[in-house]
């Protein structure tokens, strides 16, 4: 039996004897890619003392080096740090909930000391700080360094490259093209921590700690999660909602059941556009845990385009699409897009006898925010035999 839970409004279940429509159309280049060819530029600032604050984050750099990151274009970007630092996060003084929240949640996790205050302190030898332009310090003038230490930054972005959290780049890009607050702090220590402050492609301030998942079994696929620390909204008060750049109202899909768990979709969407912004955030699976959680299977995005065919630069990574549009997209008037790819979300690892595509879950291209999501949705859904496809909604034809 196969299930499919979808959010249908309307749904036309097919048999695979009809191939889907392809329209072949090659992707457009990413501005994410001159971040993600990040390295180091050769120059350095010697860090003593150094102190600066980001959000709710203030930074003591006892000693060692900064060393300038730069992107494929030789922008600065950020700072790899090695020596000792420290990090001291709280909240406002009028905020004493969450203060006692955080600290609670700060003892349960680990990776903070506590302080009376109820602020929350990490100790730490290495570091990447990434800052979007109009957020990073002034530290200093950086000098030619007398000894590499790509080596060192290489093995310390190793470390976390398998962590499921959105990666710096498409921050970094979508703060080039919108402009607004970003900062990415990925800081090495007895427990690994994460603080973000995101005013671009969400609307919080994050403080987590990044740790694999305790009770797994032996072999099991090596990813690394965020327990989420403490939060606080960027730009808004704690009663107002987060902000979102635009809502998604219509989706229709295409979905075509393959051989090995994975088959292939073709998705359009109308989206209407907030405010006038060049980067549209989504959430997309980019992998899915298969064969009990011993390996991932990747999600192969081959097209994103708009109605009349035109390719859309984009960026997918660790469960993020962001769409970068060469001018600001006119706030209020509907957009539509069509996305194409190949992804393994039809296997059944379990021996069940059934496929899932949970409800609300980014199987298909969605918003961050839930609030932007408010849509109509229809669905053609070829299954291969001997399952029978079904969903909520009405079912217009079995073929």
């Amino acid at each position: 039996m196969l299930h499919l839970a979808v959010p249908l409004l309307l749904a036309t279940l097919a048999s695979p004897t009809t191939p889907a429509a392809a329209t072949g159309s090659a992707a457009a280049g990413s501005p994410a890619e001159a971040f993600r060819a990040r390295h180091l530029s050769g120059r350095t600032i010697a860090a003593s003392n150094l102190t600066f604050r980001v959000g709710g984050g203030g930074y003591t750099l006892l000693d060692g080096s900064l060393r300038e990151i730069v992107g494929k274009d030789d922008r600065p970007i950020g700072f790899f740090f090695e020596g000792h630092g420290r990090l001291s996060w709280a909240v406002e003084e009028n905020e004493s909930a969450a203060a006692k929240v955080y600290s609670d949640n700060a003892r349960r996790v680990g990776g903070f000391d506590v302080g009376k205050d109820r602020s929350l302190t990490a100790s730490f030898t290495r570091a990447s700080l990434y800052f979007a332009e109009k957020e990073r310090p002034s530290l200093g003038d950086p000098a030619a360094a007398n000894e590499d230490a790509s080596a060192a930054y290489a093995k310390h972005q190793a470390r976390f490259a398998q962590d499921r959290f959105p990666a710096p780049e498409l921050g970094l890009a979508a703060a080039r093209a919108n402009g607004g607050v970003y900062y990415s702090a990925l800081l090495e220590g007895s427990r690994d921590v994460r603080h973000e402050v995101d005013d671009v492609l969400g609307n919080e301030e994050t403080l987590a700690v990044v740790s694999e998942m305790e009770s797994t079994p032996t072999g099991f696929i090596g990813w690394r999660f965020s327990r989420e620390v403490a939060h606080r909204p960027v730009g808004r008060g704690r009663h107002a909602h987060p902000r979102f750049d635009y809502r998604l109202v219509d989706v229709d899909v295409d979905i075509r059941e393959g051989a090995g768990g994975r088959g292939t979709l073709l998705v359009d969407e109308t989206v209407v556009p907030e405010r006038p912004v060049r980067a549209l955030s989504f959430e997309l699976y980019s992998e899915k845990l298969v064969n009990k959680g011993f390996t991932e299977a990747r999600t192969l995005l081959s097209a994103v385009t708009d109605d009349r065919g035109k390719p859309i630069a984009h960026a997918f990574a660790k469960g993020q699409l962001v769409l970068f549009f060469p001018e600001p997209l006119a706030a209020h008037v509907p957009l539509k897009l069509r996305f194409e790819y190949d992804g393994g979300f039809f296997g059944r690892s379990f021996g069940d006898n059934y496929w899932d595509l949970e409800l609300g879950a980014p199987w298909y291209p969605r918003p961050v925010s839930t609030a932007a999501a408010a849509h109509t949705f229809h669905a053609v859904i070829r299954a291969r035999k001997p399952f029978t496809p079904f969903a909520s909604g009405d079912v217009v034809r079995r073929e």
